[in-house]
């Protein structure tokens, strides 16, 4: 069964493209925010150590991987994440990094950070990890590390100090 022409030149002449341009719009604005947001936010890149001790001094001597220590520098940021008897989240100190182990200096143990704390630790924990904030990254600049591109780039990161 066809159409007859002139029903069809009406139906073309009423219909609008104005909800379709509409949900468009919003389409390329959500894709447009959210290309934004990939490119330009910054996501924080930890590295983590389970092996660590208290000095007599207060502060935290913590070992780390060779390849760890690379990105590791003193005046960073570092958090020491305690598990309390009781609680189910840790309890979190904050600390800053003192020190790295230094050939030249011969001070600390090859693979050693020292660590100061800006907080009170709490009275009785059962152990838990360091964690020092080594650079901040935004997600399009970690996809393009782990596909392999700028993977030694030093452009492609931020260093947090």
């Amino acid at each position: 069964m066809s159409i007859s022409f002139s029903r069809s030149m009406r139906s073309l002449k009423n219909d609008s493209m104005r909800p379709s341009i509409i949900a468009l719009i919003i389409a390329l604005s959500i894709l447009g925010a959210w290309g934004a947001w990939f490119a330009f936010t910054e996501l924080p890149q930890f590295e983590t150590s389970g092996d660590w001790q208290i000095q007599r001094d207060g502060s935290i001597l913590a070992k780390f991987s060779p390849e760890a220590m690379t990105r590791i520098l003193p005046g960073q940021a570092a958090e020491l994440n305690l598990r309390v008897s009781g609680k189910r989240t840790p309890t979190t100190v904050r600390a800053r990094v003192m020190e790295t182990a230094n050939r030249a200096q011969n001070r600390l143990a090859p693979e050693t950070v020292r660590l100061a704390l800006t907080g009170e630790l709490p009275k009785s924990y059962e152990g838990g990890d360091v964690q020092i904030e080594v650079e901040r990254l935004s997600p399009l600049l970690l996809v393009m590390r782990a596909s392999g591109k700028f993977a030694g780039a030093q452009f492609a990161s931020i260093p947090k100090q």
